[in-house]
């Protein structure tokens, strides 16, 4: 690469275990016009490789951009259970079945969205099922979805110390009612939507707390409605899917933040080829208009890094209803104001989100960049990087969602 360079960690210095390397980011400039190719939306991706596993025949997922490490932890979490799916540069092909009994530990790698999906369903096999991830997963907070599963007769032990994984969980839900906390994350209620895949008794449900990223969970609700799914009423009934056979997954949208962040920062035209419409954005995509003034992210969390990065460079304003982001891969809200103070620039914490000043410029950084395995962090900090130049560390995170973001960064 032309810009990036690898670096190995310097004799003497103290590194987290994840974090055998650093990449340092050289400043640059770009031509007017840059084209991104997104990955596929991993909350597309990951719902119909659930679906298709429980249908009848064959569903054949195509896709443009290279899928993130997140969608593969569900691949391999589903192998685990007996499904066959073939994995292509533009294609997967799902056999649909019925989940075996699994002969080794579910590892969900770095991927929640895999975890809450998966452990409901997997706990209607009526066996022991272990359920790990990496050392991020095992920080993060799983209560919701532990309740959840005990509240309808699932049987759950976990460890008692700071990591919350693994767990092991034993079904089937013996119950006729179960409860789930829907303030923190929608993914426990949208694995809750899923199992009624395997289940084998209505159970009604009943959700608590202030509803957030809701149009995830209306997204699982019509992806299952359009394979079949009786329509949601409160109520979890018996079904079995019959998806597509063949499925077009949109681009990721989370994501189109950062194309604006890096046009912002080197006023240039960024294009995504594969950028998704308005109905598969999720509420992801913000105008000019909109990053301004009193922003609210209460259903598209993902963008709090990128938004409040543009903020300091524009024309700031307050990010509000973000109180969920203190339950991602890291701390967003903190970590956010530390990855903007690392590169000069000034944003403060609020009870549920960030009051941001703008018309600021970053400066080169002191020291290596921390991005606590956090992608959005690491991916924020590494565009902020092509104007100033930084050393960050958590060289490999971006992998989880955006495989190929460097290549993407390095263009001319």
């Amino acid at each position: 690469m032309r810009a990036l360079k690898r670096w190995s960690p310097s004799s003497g210095k103290s590194y987290r275990a994840n974090d055998e390397k650093t990449l340092m980011i050289e400043a640059r400039e770009y031509s007017s016009t840059v084209e991104w190719m997104l990955p596929p939306s991993k909350s597309h991706l990951i719902r119909w490789l659930v679906l298709a596993s429980c249908s009848d025949g064959q569903t054949r997922l195509e896709f443009t951009g290279m899928p993130g490490e997140d969608a593969l932890s569900m691949v391999r979490c589903l192998r685990a259970l007996g499904i066959h799916i073939v994995e292509d540069k533009e294609a997967w092909v799902v056999g649909g079945g019925v989940f075996k009994r699994p002969v080794s530990v579910l590892h969900c790698g770095n991927s929640a969205t895999t975890l809450r999906l998966i452990a409901p369903l997997a706990a209607q096999s009526g066996v022991p099922v272990m359920i790990d991830g990496d050392e991020n997963l095992r920080a993060r907070d799983h209560s919701a979805l532990v309740e959840m599963l005990r509240s309808a007769g699932v049987e759950v032990e976990q460890g008692t110390g700071p990591e919350q994984l693994p767990l092991k969980i034993r079904g089937p839900m013996s119950k006729d009612s179960v409860m789930v906390d829907i303030s923190k994350s929608s993914q426990p209620f949208s694995g809750l939507l899923l199992s009624s895949l395997a289940i084998d008794h209505e159970i009604n449900v009943e959700c608590s707390g202030d509803e957030v990223s809701s149009r995830y969970s209306s997204l699982t609700k019509d992806l299952a409605e359009k394979s079949g799914m009786p329509t949601f009423d409160g109520r979890l009934i018996p079904w079995r899917a019959k998806t597509p056979e063949t499925v077009d997954i949109p681009g990721e949208a989370s994501l189109l933040m950062l194309s604006k962040l890096l046009s912002t920062c080197h006023d240039i035209e960024v294009v995504c080829s594969n950028a998704p419409n308005e109905e598969d954005s999720l509420g992801n995509e913000l105008s000019d208009h909109d990053i301004e003034g009193v922003v609210s992210i209460k259903d598209c969390i993902d963008i709090i890094t990128p938004l409040a990065t543009i903020m300091c460079l524009k024309n700031g304003g307050d990010i509000k209803d973000a109180a969920h982001g203190r339950y991602k891969e890291s701390d967003r809200i903190t970590r956010t104001v530390d990855m903007l103070a690392a590169f000069g620039l000034k944003a403060e914490e609020t009870d549920d989100g960030l009051r941001i000043s703008g018309q600021q410029s970053p400066s080169a950084p002191e020291g290596i960049i921390r991005c606590h395995d956090d992608h959005r962090l690491f991916m924020c900090a590494a565009i902020l990087a092509t104007v100033v130049g930084a050393e960050l560390d958590c060289p490999q995170s971006f992998r989880a969602s955006f495989p190929a973001f460097l290549e993407m960064l390095d263009q001319p």
